[in-house]
């Protein structure tokens, strides 16, 4: 657990289709999503909606989808995707306005119409496309009660100016939830060949997070940023043996960037993931077991725009 109150006072799947990126040129793709080809951004979609399929990843709503549900009347997510959280939270009749934003313009016509399809959309649900760097220009409203960045944080280049930005189109008093994880502890394990299991494992971080340890910078980041840490929690996310489904996906997802980066040989990779797979049909020690991966923790920050305690 990283993130815990008065630790520090200072004050956006890639599968298969994804093409090969030169190594000087490679960047987070989530970071980027607004610049990226039609073949890339259809296989993100594919890779978000998949997850949100996935009962480990929806686990992670109830650790604050009762908070919003009872105490928010109006929610903006800043870096919604293909709109899965503003969805489910639409989904369980969340009586306040829902308002999903993304750089992605193909992210939000995707959220749009899967709304429509899973009878979600209306009024009260809306998605625009949107900079989280400059959120007040593109939403124009800063009297949201409630933020949510879910697994967006560890995306992007600059956390404080998206800290920043997310404080001026909040009301005052106001919450920011964040939920992501301490990417700097992700970890496949195996016996057999540990140091490329490390290699692989590290080479995945680089190539998919912009800041994979921000979570241990959070408490100075909103400090500097004007928001202040409420509470903080963290859980570990690991599979072992054939309950192998969140990393597997993960690492299917991400595998052809880490070869197109040129981070990892694709032999080494493939070989890898051969051993991977063998360890989970022999239903002993997965591979994937990830000890402190997601330090998920949900801090809900209470807005102070004159650097006064509002408790």
């Amino acid at each position: 657990m990283f993130l815990r109150a008065g630790t520090i006072r200072r004050a956006s799947t890639i599968c298969r289709q994804v093409l090969p990126v030169p190594v000087a040129d490679w960047r987070d793709p989530h970071s980027v999503s607004s610049e990226l080809d039609p073949t890339t951004l259809n296989a993100i979609v594919t890779r978000l909606e998949s997850r949100g399929k996935d009962p480990v990843f929806r686990s992670l709503f109830d650790t604050y989808f009762d908070y919003v549900l009872e105490r928010c009347s109006k929610v903006l997510e800043v870096g919604a995707g293909t709109g899965v959280i503003c969805r489910a939270l639409a989904a369980r009749s969340f009586s306040g306005l829902l308002v999903g934003t993304d750089q992605s313009s193909v992210f939000i016509e995707t959220a749009r119409k899967l709304a429509i399809g899973e009878g979600v959309s209306g009024e009260k649900l809306k998605f625009l496309v949107a900079d989280a760097r400059s959120l007040k220009w593109d939403v124009k409203q800063n009297d949201f009660d409630c933020l949510i960045m879910h697994t967006l944080i560890s995306h992007v280049d600059d956390p404080l100016s998206v800290l920043k930005a997310a404080r001026e189109v909040a009301c005052e008093g106001a919450s920011l939830i964040i939920v992501d994880g301490d990417y700097a502890g992700l970890s496949y394990h195996s016996s057999a060949s540990a140091a490329l299991s490390q290699t692989v494992s590290a080479a995945l971080v680089t190539a998919t997070f912009a800041s994979p340890s921000v979570v241990r910078d959070l408490p100075s980041l909103l400090s500097a940023s004007g928001w202040e840490l409420e509470s903080a929690k963290g859980t570990c996310v690991s599979e072992m043996g054939k309950e192998f489904s969140y990393w597997k996906t993960f690492a299917e997802a991400y595998m052809p960037r880490v070869i197109g980066s040129g981070l990892v040989d694709k032999d080494k990779v493939m070989a890898w993931w051969d051993e991977q797979r063998r360890l989970v049909l022999m239903g002993g020690l997965s591979g994937d077991l990830h000890e402190c991966f997601l330090s998920c923790h949900h801090s809900y920050s209470r807005q102070n725009r004159r650097g006064i305690s509002l408790e």
